[in-house]
């Protein structure tokens, strides 16, 4: 899988119980036929009972006052990014892990994980 660094919200980010607040990535307002996939992955997450649900908010600006919730997914997965788009595209990671690290971008191929 080819990453280009202009479309990555996480590298390597640091897992813990706090709300993590990704990069912005600048997509253009609407939608594709196709629209690009978004992945993310752990590495070696640690606590027991752990999890990690990833909400995908777009907005017009970076400030995101006219902010959209596209969807929410548990971590590790992959998802084609949901019609809504605004233009500016971050991610919002609620964890209860301990460690490990998290990834996370926007990828053409589809066939990735």
């Amino acid at each position: 899988m080819i990453q280009d660094a202009e479309l990555i919200f996480f590298d390597e980010q640091a897992l813990s119980s706090a709300t993590l607040t990704s990069n912005n990535v600048f997509t253009g307002v609407g939608e594709a036929s196709d629209n690009m996939t978004i992945v993310c992955d752990l590495v070696n997450p640690t606590g027991s009972g752990g999890a990690c649900t990833v909400e995908v908010i777009t907005g017009s600006t970076t400030s995101y006052t006219d902010a959209v919730t596209l969807g929410e997914f548990t971590a590790p997965f992959k998802a084609k990014i949901p019609r809504g788009n605004l233009g500016w595209i971050k991610l919002k990671a609620t964890c209860t892990y301990t460690g490990g690290k998290m990834n996370a971008s926007l990828v053409y191929d589809d066939d990735v994980m």
